[in-house]
C-alpha cells in the first residue's frame, strides 16, 4: 500500500513539505536502506540491552567517541543526559529523580543562547541557572557562576555562532577545570561532516544529535560522548527501568527498530558523497492530485499556497 493509499484510508491529507526536517511536518523521509534494515530487524526478537551494545559500538565507532546510544528524539537524549549528570549510577538517586534533594542541580546556560530546548534539562529535576546578559557572556562570567550547586553546563551548540558568547571549546575548558560536565545540544550540528565530527569529538561529556536530521525516524536522536556517562544516561532510560531502578526515562522508550534504522542512517549519512546529495532528493512518497503544497518554514505556521 503506497503512502497516499494508507492517508486516504485513514482520511488524511498528504502535503509537500517545502520546510525541511521539520518535527511538525513528520521530521524525515527513510530511505530504502533504512526502511531495509528497520523490516530485518522487526524479524526478530533480542533483548533491548543487546542492542543497545551493539549500536552503541558501532555509533561510537563511527563518530569517534566512548560511547553511543540511540535515544526516543534529541529532546530524549537532553533528558537522560541531564538525570546522568545529575543521579549519575547511583540507584537511590536515579529513583529519586526528579526530586534532586541532596544533589548539585544546577545547570549554567549562557543568556544569549537561551532556546526553547532548554527546558529538557528541568524534565528530571535540574534548575537553569543564567549567566550574562541579553547581549553576551564572558568566559570570566560563566567561571565565576559556577558554585556549590552547579551539576553542569548546558551548552546550545548552534548558539556558538552568536557574537560576544563562550565558544564551546572554552566552554568545555571551563567546565573540566571546575571539574564539572557539560551536555550539549547539537540537534541539527550534522554539517559539514567536519563539524558534526568536531562537535562529537569535542570533549564534551556528552552530546546529542537527532536522528531526523541524519535520515533517521522523527522520534530518533542519539547521544554520543565520554563512554561513563553515556553508560549512566543508558542507566536513567526506559531499560534501566524495567532491569528495576525506577528510572525517570521509563517513558523514553525506542524499538529495537528505531534503533537499528539510526544506526545505519548515520553510516549512511557519513558515507554519503555530500555534493552529490542536493541534486539526488530522497525517495518520495507519492502523492495524490489532492495534495496540499506547503511554503512556510516556521514553527507550524506554514501556509497553503496552492
Amino acid at each position: 500500500m503506497s503512502s497516499s493509499d494508507i492517508y486516504e484510508t485513514l482520511g488524511i491529507r498528504p502535503i509537500i513539505n517545502a520546510g525541511g526536517h521539520m518535527t511538525i511536518l513528520g521530521g524525515s523521509v527513510l530511505s530504502p536502506e533504512v526502511r531495509e534494515a528497520m523490516a530485518s530487524a522487526n524479524t526478530a526478537y533480542t533483548l533491548m540491552d543487546d542492542v543497545f551494545d551493539g549500536a552503541g559500538k558501532a555509533i561510537a565507532d563511527m563518530l569517534g567517541t566512548g560511547g553511543g546510544l540511540v535515544t526516543s528524539g534529541c529532546y530524549a537524549a537532553l533528558v537522560q543526559g541531564a538525570a546522568a549528570i545529575l543521579a549519575g549510577s547511583d540507584a537511590e538517586r536515579i529513583q529519586q529523580l526528579p526530586d534532586t534533594t541532596g544533589m548539585k542541580d544546577e545547570f549554567l546556560i549562557q543568556k544569549p543562547t537561551r532556546y526553547r530546548y532548554d527546558r529538557s534539562v528541568t524534565v528530571p529535576g535540574g534548575k537553569l541557572v543564567e549567566v550574562g546578559d541579553e547581549d553576551s557572556c564572558t568566559a570570566q562570567q560563566l567561571r565565576d557562576a559556577i558554585g556549590s550547586q552547579t551539576a553542569g553546563i548546558l551548552y546550545f551548540a548552534a548558539g556558538e555562532r552568536f557574537p560576544n558568547t563562550v565558544s564551546l571549546p572554552d566552554a568545555i575548558e571551563i567546565a573540566h577545570a571546575a571539574g564539572i560536565p557539560i551536555l550539549v545540544d547539537a540537534a541539527a550540528e550534522i554539517y559539514p561532516l567536519e563539524r558534526m565530527r568536531r562537535v562529537a569529538t569535542s570533549g564534551a561529556d556528552l552530546v546529542c544529535f537527532g536522528g531526523k536530521y541524519l535520515g533517521s525516524g522523527n522520534s530518533t536522536g542519539i547521544l554520543c560522548g565520554d563512554g561513563e556517562y553515556v553508560s549512566m544516561a543508558r542507566l536513567n532510560g526506559f531499560t534501566g527501568f524495567e532491569t528495576g531502578n525506577n528510572s525517570i526515562g521509563r517513558g523514553y522508550k525506542v524499538d529495537r527498530q528505531e534503533v537499528v534504522g539510526t544506526t545505519i542512517a548515520l553510516r549512511h549519512w557519513l558515507d554519503a558523497d555530500h555534493e552529490q546529495r542536493p541534486r539526488s532528493p530522497p525517495d518520495w512518497p507519492a502523492l495524490t492530485a489532492s495534495t496540499r503544497t506547503i511554503c512556510g518554514k516556521r514553527m507550524g505556521k506554514a501556509r497553503g499556497c496552492g
